[in-house]
This record gives structure tokens, C-alpha cells and sequence, in this order.
């Protein structure tokens, strides 16, 4: 097995080891070596890429695929952002692989040398101007900002550092005010109405439709009723009744011509004078009674 490591950072590192024998698990020999890295400032991430060379065989068939030829077993990677540099001390990982699951005991240790300082090993700190609440001036090298920092004796290094505002162009040595980073957020009773108003809001918006879909449908069902009625009403169309749906007339035009109308006789017209004088005789006698 073969063993590749690549650092990245402001540039990238590649290291391979020797071909190892394989015979399940590698505990012993070369594969232990450290290996020691010293870069610019501190890398922030290593990928680690075991390849093995000689047959190849496929884990579905078991099929020879290949006699002699350098394949890719596992790769590794580690996430330096998450580990902080610490003088003296190892700090040990297990690994899995991404591609076959494959585990890799390793050992870190994470330093920064040349008397440099921070979280990314990229500071410069003036220990001559500590105080007395361990605060010291240090400068970024990668952006020349100047922070105010919290100075750990144990470790010789910095945290919780600050970015110092200055009054001129010219840093005096001493940090006058340190720029706190606040982070303005929204209060929780906020956040609570809000969603309550978005829920009214939202319920108001549905009671809204149902009262549009309401009126809709009654007022279709007016309109249906009001078809069905013209629909059953009796009219007339000059001299033609209609009743409904019917379409046959109930007086045909010709009707007044079919019966003959008899002649009267001149008996019967007599005795319509005498019924209507006797009539109106009676009638006047009664009123002067």
C-alpha cells in the first residue's frame, strides 16, 4: 500500500510514503513514520489517499480486472478548522474512509513555530506589552490588522482576540478602542407575534375564499332559479298563449271563424226589451220606496 498526503492551505503540500505489504491491518514499520509539515500558516485540511498496486479484482464478481496496476483503496479526510493549536500536545483521530469505509488511526499535533500566535498561526504578539489583565496587541501578517488579544501563558498563545480601531494610519503600539462585534438579532416576542399575525393572516385569507366560493354558488343557484321559473311561466306572443315548454297555441286564429254565429229572431228580441223594462221598473220602485 501506498500512502499520499496533501496539505492545503495558502499552498498545497504532497507527501508519499513507501509501498507497504498488506496483510489486513498495518501496525508496525514505515506506515508509523511522522511525518512533519511546516507551511506558511496553518493548513486547513489534509486528505489522505491510500492506493494499492499489483492485482486488481472485482468485490462483485471476483473477476481479475487487472495484473499490475496502481488503484485507489480509501481516502481520508481531515478538518483541521476544528482543532486548535496546542504546544506539545497529540491529538488522535480515528478516520473512516469515504469510498470503502475503511479505518486510519492519526495522530496530530498542531504547532505554530517562529514565534508566531492565533488560531491560524498568521499573528504577531509584542509579549513586552501584556498587562495586568493579559490583554496584548498582536498583527495580522496576512492582512496587517491589529487585534487586541487574550494571552494564555501555559500555551504562549492567544485567543479571543478583537479588532483594535485606531485614531491615524499609524498604529502607536497600544490598542485604543477595541471594535466589539455585535450581532443584532430579533427578539423572541418578535419572532412570536410574528408568526401569530402570519397565522391570522393566513386564516383570514381562506375565511375570505369560502365567502367568495359561497357567494358564487348562491348566486349560480339564483340564476337557476330564476331560468327555471321563466321557464314554467305562462305568457303571450301577440294572439298565442305559451304555457311553459308547450309551443301549441291555446286560441288558433282561425277559431272565430269556424262557428256560425245564429241570427235572432225577432221574438227573442222582444222579449229581451220586456225582461229589461220590467227590470229597471222594479228598480225604480224600490228606490222610491
Amino acid at each position: 500500500l501506498l500512502s499520499e498526503f496533501v496539505f492545503f492551505s495558502q499552498s498545497v503540500q504532497y507527501v508519499q510514503s513507501d509501498f507497504n505489504p498488506f496483510f489486513g491491518s498495518i501496525s508496525t514499520g514505515n506506515w508509523t513514520t511522522a511525518h512533519t509539515f511546516q507551511m506558511i500558516t496553518k493548513p486547513v485540511a489534509i486528505d489522505i489517499f491510500v492506493q494499492h498496486l499489483g492485482v486488481t479484482i472485482d468485490k462483485a464478481t471476483g473477476s481479475l480486472l487487472y495484473f499490475g496496476r496502481l488503484t485507489l483503496v480509501d481516502c481520508f479526510i481531515v478538518d483541521l478548522t476544528r482543532f486548535k493549536n496546542n504546544a506539545g500536545g497529540d491529538q488522535s483521530l480515528s478516520l473512516i474512509g469515504t469510498e470503502l469505509g475503511t479505518q486510519l488511526q492519526l495522530t496530530l499535533n498542531i504547532q505554530c513555530i517562529n514565534g508566531m500566535m492565533g488560531e491560524m498561526c498568521d499573528m504577531t504578539c509584542n509579549t513586552n506589552t501584556i498587562t495586568n489583565n493579559n490583554f496584548v496587541v498582536c498583527t495580522n501578517n496576512r492582512t496587517g490588522e491589529y487585534f487586541n488579544c487574550t494571552y494564555n501563558s501555559y500555551n504562549a498563545q492567544v485567543s479571543q482576540c478583537t479588532l483594535c480601531v485606531t485614531s491615524g494610519s499609524v498604529f502607536n503600539g497600544t490598542c485604543i478602542v477595541a471594535l466589539q462585534e455585535t450581532y443584532v438579532g430579533v427578539s423572541s416576542a418578535f419572532r412570536i407575534w410574528t408568526i401569530v399575525l402570519g397565522c391570522l393572516l393566513g386564516i383570514a385569507v381562506l375565511l375570505i375564499l369560502c365567502l367568495i366560493i359561497s357567494y358564487i354558488i348562491v348566486r349560480n343557484r339564483e340564476r337557476y332559479e330564476e331560468r327555471r321559473s321563466y321557464k314554467d311561466t305562462t305568457y303571450k306572443d301577440s294572439n298565442v298563449y305559451h304555457n311553459g315548454r308547450a309551443t301549441r297555441p291555446l286560441l288558433e286564429e282561425d277559431e272565430w271563424t269556424k262557428v256560425s254565429r245564429r241570427p235572432v229572431s225577432a221574438e227573442a228580441e222582444d222579449s229581451y226589451a220586456r225582461r229589461t223594462v220590467v227590470s229597471t221598473t222594479v228598480s225604480r220602485q224600490e228606490h222610491q220606496v
